[in-house]
């Protein structure tokens, strides 16, 4: 990559009559990226004389607090390529062609191919992540000053912002994105919450696994992707429970194996999330003849997808991701029977913050009782799994 950069620049630097020398006396610095090049380009193809270069940049704000909008990415330093001598001698018994004398005429077409090249080297350095894992994706909810704002701890008033850690994978329907945009249950919900807290939330992306680590080190101060709250997990962090989800078993649209609960699944191919819960109970099936034969698979995507191509007969996994799937247009999956081991979905905060803890309770119960909380688990067919009010670290 290094060598294509360097060679589209001295390409286009050649077409365009820029100087890749020491800079001339009283010259002042000479660009050293590909930016200025690029401008060059652009001047020469509108045919307009070339605009001033920019001043200095800001400094960047913080990774963690981003300006409104705004993703930090690493600024480019392309540096010099190797210049060739300033006179090669041709080799015995061959011709040198006369240089041209005044300002050699270039193609069109290489005119326009070197401005590309010299556009594309200036832009894709730019393209690479931040060396801090956090973040790789912000994302920024303007809200209007809320009622509940001074339930918040006095460090976010301050800071002006909630940050909240959410998954980098698509949890559809919990969090994923949707047209580019960042949408899911989680996300709408944490979005009415900000309203009625009148505080913005900037969202940094993460792997799931890592989000409870991240609220606990205060990397996050809320953790929102379809968390469970469990026992084991309460030991680090503590949860509001917004939703109550188990497990469903989802099979072909036809349905021709006429299965109707876990107990049908004897003698079938069941695929489940490999290593999960889920893996377990339907191992641990009692079986009079042919017992269970298990696939394993990555997320309940895979899983759910299995079924559709045929490769396994039933599945076996959550119940927002088989619900939000099977009403997707052309989905071909039908859920059936009830659902297994419910539980609460939640919020996790820091154990040591409990201010925030309850502002987060109080506006979840605000979201409930003006109706928009319905409203949210409607779009997502979720309507099931609703509570009647905020609860705190009720996973048994």
């Amino acid at each position: 990559m290094a060598r294509l950069r360097g060679v589209a620049l001295r390409t286009a630097a050649s077409v365009l009559g820029v100087r890749r020398g020491p800079a001339a006396a009283g010259a002042g610095p000479r660009p050293r990226d590909g930016h200025s090049v690029a401008r060059r380009c652009a001047a020469a193809i509108l045919g307009v004389p070339l605009p001033p270069a920019p001043g200095p940049a800001a400094a960047p704000a913080s990774p963690l607090h981003p300006p409104h909008g705004w993703t930090q990415l690493i600024p480019s330093d392309l540096g010099d390529p190797p210049r060739p001598p300033a006179h090669v001698p041709a080799p015995p018994g061959r011709r040198v062609a006369a240089r041209r004398h005044g300002p050699r005429r270039w193609p069109g077409w290489l005119l326009v191919t070197a401005c590309a090249a010299a556009v594309l080297t200036a832009v894709l350095p730019d393209l690479r992540p931040a060396s801090h894992p956090f973040p790789r994706t912000v994302h920024v909810s303007p809200v209007s000053p809320g009622a509940l704002f001074p339930l918040l701890p006095r460090r976010i008033q301050q800071a002006g912002r909630l940050v909240v850690g959410t998954a980098r994978a698509d949890l559809a329907p919990m969090v994923f994105t949707d047209g580019g945009t960042l949408t899911g249950l989680d996300t709408d919900l944490l979005n009415a919450l900000a309203v009625k807290l009148g505080i913005p939330i900037v969202r940094l992306t993460a792997d799931r696994s890592s989000l409870v680590a991240g609220v606990t080190d205060g990397r996050f101060d809320v953790a929102a992707a379809g968390l469970t709250d469990t026992p084991s997990r309460q030991r680090y962090v503590d949860f509001v429970d917004y939703f109550t989800a188990g497990s469903v078993v989802t099979v072909a649209a036809a349905n021709p194996d006429r299965v109707r609960s876990l107990a049908d699944l004897c003698g079938r191919t069941v695929a489940v999330i490999a290593h999960g819960a889920d893996a377990a109970l339907v191992s641990a099936q009692k079986c009079a003849a042919a017992p269970v034969e298990v696939v394993g698979g990555s997320s309940a995507a895979d899983v759910l997808q299995r079924v559709r191509t045929g490769e396994a007969d039933a599945s076996f996994t959550d119940f927002p991701s088989a619900v939000f799937a099977a009403g997707q247009p052309g989905s071909r999956l039908l859920v059936v029977g009830e659902q297994i081991g419910p539980g609460p979905y939640g919020f996790a905060v820091a154990k040591d913050d409990p201010q925030l803890r309850q502002a987060l309770a109080a506006a979840l119960d605000a979201v409930i009782e003006d109706g928009t909380y319905e409203r949210i688990l409607q779009k997502y067919r979720l309507a099931e799994g609703a509570v009647g009010s905020a609860q705190v670290d009720g996973g048994r």
